[in-house]
């Protein structure tokens, strides 16, 4: 076997079959604003619905959601002009 050829394609390796073995997370419409949500300033619905690709009243189905998992969702009042974080 030449440098060039190297390993086909079509072969797979331990760490492969072990990695596809394994389960994924599910990840969930109502998990993915969690970690925006906690950040330093937070995160506005503007800026959810447009990380994530949805319509606004998705995104408060969302944080409902999450409310009613017993996630503490606090609103922080913005300035004049700013939409609440």
């Amino acid at each position: 076997m030449t440098e060039k050829q190297g390993k086909s394609p079509n072969s797979t390796t331990s760490d492969q079959i072990a990695a596809e073995s394994m389960p994924r997370k599910r990840v969930t419409k109502k998990l993915q604003p969690i970690d925006r949500l906690g950040g330093k300033g937070g995160a506005d619905l503007v800026t959810l619905s447009k990380k994530f690709g949805w319509q606004t009243h998705a995104t408060r189905a969302a944080l409902s959601g999450l409310r009613e998992a017993g996630y503490e969702l606090e609103p922080a009042m913005a300035a004049k002009g700013n939409p609440t974080r």
